[in-house]
């Protein structure tokens, strides 16, 4: 990077284009420089026509702080479908930078860098030596600054700021990144656009809480989301030559109608809008398409902030429950925190791997499994699709506690999952109170409501994984105490007698007769259950 740097400060054509390609090619656009006379041409051909304003800026901008020792610099927008350029600007070389002296000539395209290509360093030429390195790396914040215009607050309001982030501007965007995590001491922070998944590497080698962490930066980010950044991944290493590895992956656009995807913390913002200028200011030099969103796996304590979400305010649960019939991550969320609103201090993970719906439990409360998964399960039949055939209920303490599983159910049972119910169940009222996690859910035979209408169990263990201790019966506490006194009086009658017949050689037998008894306690303690609860 230090090598191409002073190239470019040299005047390298080839320099130049490398420098400008690394980060405008993710965007479709291409570099193609050419010199003659004192005259530095740059064209910028992209599959549609580069935006003038953004583009002039970013390019005088980035050749300021190269160092450019040409006098005069002319930039070309063209498109790649067309014959012609569709934008000329002008710029003079002075003291203070570049100073535009003609703001459009679209007359003198002629004069452009493709009448020119008979110089020695032809756009060609630059244009293959620039998509020769074009795999970008990730770069320090501070060594982008060198290659990209430096946007800080001070010479660009954050409006303009989060516009030209939007454009998938690296400077711009590193700038975003620190002024959120301004609050965070210590941190080195290298970034990289891959197409549109944005990559960012924290390095430092304090403790980071991963899931907090990346919640508030997701969330942050979503600002400058655009159909040129709908990705990101959160990366950490502690040192330079430390090996990253991703804290989390993220969608953070969905389309042209972002407003589905606001987390609950915008409730400014409605789910369904589709107003255009409220959803994005669209950028002609970015033609990625946004990816789909139902293949990456995200908890959803930290994908509120990230990843599609709708709040427990919207007013259509009928679209909620069909949007999470087709495996969106964000209804999905939704629809478990509704079904889970009489629970309290319970962090939620959710996860679909294929068809199999994974929700981890984090919590310290003690919860009733069989109560709990029942009532879910219940609920959760309400989504079952093609796209969500099964689900698995986990428990865990922390974040660092390994999680078991509570339950495992099949809720999909083909095209009719009501076909396959024994029991018919009566139609619930929309009014209806969502029912109390209590024990009262459960029938005589332990099972809960949902489990005997059609709610089919693939893992029976959960039952065993159920706290609820058996009762002890009284009378059998009686007579466990009356066999135990006569079993004491039996020994204080038969030790004199034993330590007289055998002396100390008894002492030794006797404590070697104990011994046993006292280290294996565990293996009788079966036994004692059974004698006091027949158990």
């Amino acid at each position: 990077m230090s090598e191409v740097l002073e190239l470019a400060k040299k005047g390298d054509l080839q320099a130049i284009a490398t420098l400008l390609n690394r980060s405008l090619n993710a965007k479709g656009i291409k570099v193609k420089p050419v010199r003659q006379d004192k005259t530095l041409k740059i064209l910028l051909e992209g599959r549609q026509t580069p935006d003038q304003s953004s583009l002039s800026r970013y390019v005088t901008q980035g050749l300021q702080q190269i160092g450019i020792i040409d006098d005069r610099l002319e930039l070309y927008g063209k498109c790649s479908s067309e014959s012609s350029c569709a934008w000329i600007q002008v710029f003079q070389a002075g003291p203070s930078g570049f100073t535009a002296i003609t703001p459009n000539a679209p007359d003198n395209a002629a004069t452009g860098p493709e009448a020119t290509a008979h110089q020695p360093s032809t756009p060609a030429e630059a244009s293959d030596a620039a998509t020769s390195g074009n795999t970008p790396t990730p770069q320090a914040i501070s060594e982008q600054a060198i290659v990209e215009p430096d946007h800080n607050t001070e010479n660009c309001d954050p409006e303009a700021l989060t516009e030209l982030a939007k454009a998938g501007n690296l400077g711009a965007i590193e700038t975003f990144v620190k002024q959120v995590l301004s609050d965070w001491e210590n941190l080195e922070i290298f970034v990289e656009l891959n197409e549109t998944t944005l990559k960012i590497i924290i390095q430092t080698k304090q403790f980071l809480d991963g899931p907090a962490f990346c919640g508030h930066l997701g969330e942050k980010l979503e600002a400058i989301a655009s159909e040129n950044i709908t990705a990101v991944e959160f990366h950490k290493r502690k040192s330079d030559k430390g090996m990253a590895f991703m804290m989390k992956q993220a969608t953070i656009w969905h389309g042209a109608s972002p407003g589905t995807s606001q987390p609950e913390a915008r409730p400014t913002q409605a789910s369904n809008n589709t107003d255009p200028e409220a959803v994005s200011q669209a950028r002609p030099i970015a033609n990625a398409a946004a990816p789909s969103t139902a293949s990456t796996p995200q908890p959803m304590g930290e994908q509120a902030a990230i990843e599609s979400n709708r709040n427990t305010d919207s007013p259509n649960i009928e679209a909620l429950t069909e949007l999470a019939k087709t495996g969106n991550l964000g209804a999905i969320e939704t629809f478990v925190k509704q079904a889970l609103s009489d629970w309290e201090n319970l962090e939620i993970f959710v996860e679909l791997n294929e068809t199999t719906l994974k929700i981890i439990i984090q919590t310290k409360q003690f919860l009733d499994g069989p109560a709990f998964c029942g009532h879910l399960g219940e609920k959760l039949e309400a989504i079952a699709s093609e796209n969500i055939t099964a689900v698995e209920f986990h428990k865990r303490k922390s974040d660092k506690g390994m999680a078991f599983m509570m339950k495992q159910a099949t809720i999909w049972h083909g095209s009719s999952p009501a076909a396959s119910q024994p029991e018919p169940r009566s139609t619930e009222q929309p009014n209806q109170p969502a029912p109390e996690p209590a024990a009262t859910q459960l029938r005589p035979n332990g099972q809960s409501s949902a489990m005997a209408s059609g709610y089919r169990e693939a893992a029976p263990q959960a039952e065993a994984n159920s706290s609820e201790k058996p009762k002890v019966d009284p009378a059998r506490v009686i007579a466990a105490i009356i066999i135990l006194i006569a079993f004491s009086v039996g020994i204080l009658w038969l030790l004199p007698r034993f330590m007289r017949r055998f002396g100390l050689f008894g002492w030794f037998a006797l404590l070697f007769a104990i011994a046993p008894i006292v280290r294996f306690y565990k293996f009788w303690q079966p036994m004692i259950n059974l004698v006091l609860t027949g158990k």
